[in-house]
């Protein structure tokens, strides 16, 4: 039991889980969200389970995302430059947050952090309440987060060319698929830059470790999340010119 607990003790991924842990908050990701990102990228539910080079990574997907770290003593003096709200965890709340991420994915955004999305709610909030807007997505009404969904999916039409409308599906008629059309945006941006060699159907059988391509519509969640992150990166990168 004791060498058990020493190896525990001195085990080097400590620091590393605690600090993935701390940006899981700064960052506003939920618990589903946190887990389907570690899925997808490592195959993985749990930071435990993570090496040590993967945790490295996952604070560097942190970091990209918006989180930075503060140190040891400025968190014991109070100082959280993200604030002490905690993240809402509400239905309209977690699909604000997926469409602002797969904005950010999509280069129509530069910064996906919580505090970005809490001053793009604030002002579409205002824009129609008669001047009084709000920026926590913990308050907001049915009605104000249909609002921000709305606002959000026009953005990315606009500047991302991504078309939300219904798939046919054989068994109940139509099926929106909204990571599929995220994908799709994605792809229609790089192909134009010429930023891509291979066919959409070989690009994302390579990023999912598929032998077959099974259509965007049967990608499962974590597939799909995958290969907007995957496709995400590249989009940024060509959106900064590099």
């Amino acid at each position: 039991m004791t060498a058990v607990a020493a190896t525990k003790t001195n085990d080097p991924r400590r620091p590393l889980i605690a600090k993935v842990k701390i940006g899981q908050k700064a960052l506003g990701w939920g618990d589903d969200l946190y887990r389907d990102i570690l899925e997808a990228r490592y195959d993985k539910r749990s930071a435990t389970k993570l090496s040590y080079a993967q945790l490295d990574d996952l604070l560097g997907h942190m970091k990209d995302s918006g989180f930075k770290p503060t140190s040891a003593k400025s968190r014991s003096q109070g100082a959280n430059p993200r604030g002490a709200r905690p993240a809402a965890q509400s239905a309209h709340a977690r699909k604000i947050r997926a469409l602002w991420l797969s904005a950010w994915n999509l280069g129509v955004i530069d910064t996906p952090g919580e505090a970005a999305l809490n001053a793009f709610v604030k002002r579409q909030t205002t824009a129609w309440n008669g001047g009084q807007g709000g920026d926590d997505l913990r308050f907001l009404t049915p009605l104000a987060s249909d609002k921000v969904i709305e606002a959000l999916k026009a953005m990315m039409t606009r500047e991302a060319g991504v078309c939300w409308d219904s798939y046919p599906s054989l068994s109940h008629g139509t099926l929106i698929n909204p990571a599929a059309r995220i994908i799709e945006a994605q792809w229609v941006i790089l192909e134009q830059a010429g930023g891509m060699t291979d066919s959409v159907q070989i690009t994302i059988m390579s990023i999912c470790g598929l032998e077959t391509f099974p259509g965007l519509v049967r990608l499962n969640p974590a597939q799909a999340n995958q290969v907007i992150q995957a496709l995400g990166e590249l989009v940024r990168k060509l959106k900064k010119g590099e």
